[in-house]
């Protein structure tokens, strides 16, 4: 009868080192892509190699170096690829959109006029911790507008696994443009341009084989505005949230205090399903070679809204 209580308690403990175990943070690396997961469960991937778009879209679309796919906790996808709408726009992703290089005006965001772009370049460092996994790659801007390539950003993205559970995923991106040509970079004042999140389809009207008699994505940020009115506001933080897959699901934007022109302002579209840190909207900026432009982002991707205490309670370790 001892025996039999021993053997059962073996196994019980067995089981929940199993389970336990099925839900440890790791980080994966391919040829292709960087993938965090929490057990068996995909967080998201980050693409290495050029993803090419469907048949029928012009290939100059095609991007690597963003994040796609991002998942909530349940496993919905809370980003898109080459959207009808933007098809320039993918995941989450950088760029800015006017500038001005060498007394030529550079575009490295809106991909068919073929001024710039950014590319993948390496995999800089893979941190295999179990409480922390995270990684770091470095991209390039590329101007084309002289008639022959030139690197003008170097781009460096640490992305750090915070946490994981059933309901809340954390994960941060430290940003670091290192202009490595031999000219500043000024970028202009525009209204949109910068870090990005381009959302899921199924959050964009235009995508839709019947047109939506209401919002398909809903905006709050932390002072409390919608879609429409955040758009331009400073703010120290963005969410936005909607039906995927038939459950509630959001992903929340944090900018860090260091970052520069904090509270920063974002483009928050009023139609397609995207938001980018914007600090340009309040006037000009110059990026001079051998200085380095950093800003650090925090993301929580969740099953359900979170509220605000959750939101507030995140925020405070972001420091």
């Amino acid at each position: 009868m001892k025996l039999s209580v021993v053997l059962i308690t073996i196994l019980l403990s067995m089981t929940c080192i199993a389970h336990a175990g099925s839900h440890s943070l790791s980080i994966q690396k391919n040829e292709d892509t960087l993938n965090f997961y929490r057990g068996d469960q995909p967080l998201l991937t980050y693409n290495i190699t050029r993803n090419v778009p469907p048949e029928g879209v012009d290939p100059v679309y095609g991007r690597n170096a963003h994040i796609h796919p991002l998942y909530t906790p349940a496993g919905q996808v809370l980003t898109a690829e080459f959207p009808v709408d933007h098809t320039h726009q993918s995941g989450l992703f950088s760029a800015w959109t006017r500038t001005t290089f060498q007394g030529r005006t550079v575009d490295f965001w809106n991909l068919r006029k073929k001024e710039g772009f950014v590319e993948h370049r390496e995999v800089l460092k893979v941190n295999k911790d179990s409480k922390h996994p995270s990684f770091t790659v470095k991209m390039a801007y590329v101007d084309l507008t002289s008639g022959s390539p030139i690197d003008v950003l170097h781009e460096t993205w640490l992305v750090k696994l915070v946490s994981a559970d059933e309901d809340h995923t954390v994960f941060d991106i430290k940003s670091t443009q290192l202009n490595v040509a031999k000219d500043p970079l000024i970028i202009e004042e525009y209204h949109y341009g910068g870090m990005a999140y381009r959302a899921s389809e199924q959050w964009n009207a235009q995508a839709q084989p019947t047109p939506p008699t209401s919002p398909l994505m809903q905006v709050v940020n932390s002072e409390g505005l919608n879609r429409i009115d955040s758009n331009h506001k400073p703010t120290s933080w963005v969410q936005l949230y909607g039906d995927l897959d038939g459950k509630l699901a959001s992903l929340t934007v944090m900018a860090h205090p260091d970052n520069f022109r904090y509270p920063q302002i974002p483009r928050v579209h009023h139609v397609a399903p995207y938001f980018v840190w914007s600090p340009q909207v309040a006037g000009a900026f110059t990026i001079k070679p051998g200085d380095t432009y950093t800003s650090k982002f925090r993301y929580i991707s969740s099953t359900g809204q979170p509220d605000s205490s959750k939101i507030k309670s995140i925020s405070k370790s972001f420091k």
